[in-house]
């Protein structure tokens, strides 16, 4: 089972990253053509994204995997169908409201002078997120049906296509932010075409309300969850923008993109883990037990990468007007490392249809997050951002350790998790002391080095190595 898990999550890994490189090269033309003040509009218009995904489809897609059980089988492509058709139904009606009025709604959260140069560009958003839609349930769909091929070609379709039409309306049409939206608005569309027609091949469009409502059933106290986590993991944007220059947005924005290159290889891993972690967590505990160990510390490994190299990656990817972001970055990794082990425990209570909890973890630590965010945020502007968003990811991780603890679920150590959330805060808070230079590069070496021989041991490749030689 580790071999397949690795396997796949390399396709997967191939799929996300390979775009992603694309993307990374591409930043230098990004934040040449695009003002920094920019930068941080782009961050709102994809919390405005996130928000509209969220309430066109109810957070459904995160409750599928629970129809992947044998039991569901006969009905499963009925019960997908109803709840996609449903969806479109709902974009539709999201959609159609905030082209009308959601500039009123955006004014009540951040300051209307800081995007009114852009307003006009908000339609735009919304229509790219209603043709969103498709694309949301296609990818769970072909993770859980093991398709990795295919979600990587979609996968690099769709760059192709949102990157092609941003550089052409940047670069030769010099339209700025505007070509920035209107490329990924036409993109979508085309996408979502695409994403419709590959569904059939998975589900049966139907309108049945009592298929839907299966899902929507285990999917409303997830969506209770998402929206307040959404909420929460929103406050250092929406705090940074109303109460910081917008400039400020933009360096964190970047720095923010610049997390990407942990989070696409350790969601790969995560990915490749996901058909396994649950068809199969019954039947082979020990396996996945150490799948899920190493996992986790080759992501340690990654995000010690960025973090030790932090400065050269900025200097490398941006103009110097956005070399700030190189102070910020270590902070924002950790922060991407906390969310990517507390997915564990999300999946945990997914499988074991606990998804009552989730509310309540989302509740206290947005609450919790959000009034420290605040303070921090108002009194020290960036650096307070991304201590408020270590907080909140802080909180999440420890309720949902706590609320789970005692639910039995082969698989997974708490120990393993909690303890390289310990050794990664450590290490962030280690590395910011450290200039660039050859003392911090050693170190690197050195815990790298560390991790690395942990890997290396705790897949059995010493063990086998042994036996060959006795």
């Amino acid at each position: 089972m580790i071999r397949a898990i690795f396997q796949d999550s390399g396709i997967y890994g191939l799929g996300l990253i390979l775009p992603r490189i694309g993307l990374f090269l591409l930043l230098p033309l990004y934040t040449a053509l695009i003002p920094l003040s920019d930068f941080g509009l782009i961050s709102i218009f994809n919390l405005v994204t996130a928000y509209l995904s969220l309430l066109m489809t109810g957070a459904a897609e995160t409750c599928i995997p629970t129809f992947y059980k044998p039991d569901y089988t006969p009905e499963r492509r009925l019960i997908l169908g109803a709840v996609v058709v449903y969806s479109l139904a709902a974009a539709g009606a999201v959609g159609g409201l905030l082209v009308w009025q959601g500039r009123g709604l955006l004014d009540l959260v951040i300051n209307p002078a800081s995007y009114a140069h852009a307003a006009h560009l908000l339609k735009y958003v919304v229509l790219a997120s209603c043709a969103g839609v498709p694309a949301i349930f296609l990818e769970i769909i072909l993770r859980l049906e093991n398709c990795p091929r295919l979600l990587v070609a979609i996968n690099f379709l769709s760059f192709v296509l949102t990157n092609g039409a941003i550089v052409v309306l940047l670069a030769v049409y010099r339209l700025g932010l505007a070509g920035y939206v209107y490329g990924q608005c036409a993109a979508a569309a085309l996408m979502g075409g695409v994403a419709l027609f590959l569904l059939k091949g998975y589900v049966s469009y139907n309108v049945s309300l009592d298929k839907a409502l299966k899902v929507y059933h285990l999917s409303w106290r997830v969506f209770i969850h998402n929206l307040i986590s959404t909420t929460g993991q929103s406050f250092d944007r929406i705090f940074l923008a109303r109460y910081a220059p917008m400039a400020s947005l933009g360096i964190y924005t970047v720095a923010e993109k610049l997390t990407l290159a942990f989070q696409l290889p350790a969601n790969a891993l995560s990915y490749g883990i996901l058909p396994y972690f649950f068809k199969e967590a019954e039947g082979r505990a020990v396996q996945l037990r150490r799948a899920v160990t190493m996992v986790v510390f080759m992501a340690c490994l990654l995000a010690l990468f960025l973090i030790c190299f932090s400065d050269l990656i900025v200097g490398a990817m941006t103009p110097p007007s956005y070399h700030e972001a190189g102070n910020i970055l270590p902070l924002l990794v950790l922060v991407m490392f906390i969310k990517f082990v507390w997915t564990f425990y999300s999946r945990k209570m997914v499988y074991l249809e606990q998804t009552g909890k989730l509310p309540l973890i989302s509740s206290l630590a947005t609450l919790a997050g959000g009034l420290v965010g605040y303070y921090l945020i108002r009194h020290y502007g960036l650096l307070g951002a991304c201590w408020g968003m270590i907080i909140y990811r802080l909180i999440f991780l420890v309720l949902g350790w706590l609320l789970t603890r005692d639910l039995p679920f082969p698989g997974l150590q708490d120990s393993v998790l909690v303890g390289s959330v310990i050794l990664m805060g450590l290490i962030t808070l280690l590395f910011r002391q450290l200039e660039m230079g050859v003392l911090r590069l050693t170190v690197g070496g050195l815990a790298s080095l560390g991790l690395c021989l942990y890997i290396w041991s705790y897949s059995g490749a010493s063990s086998r190595l042994k036996e060959k030689a006795l």
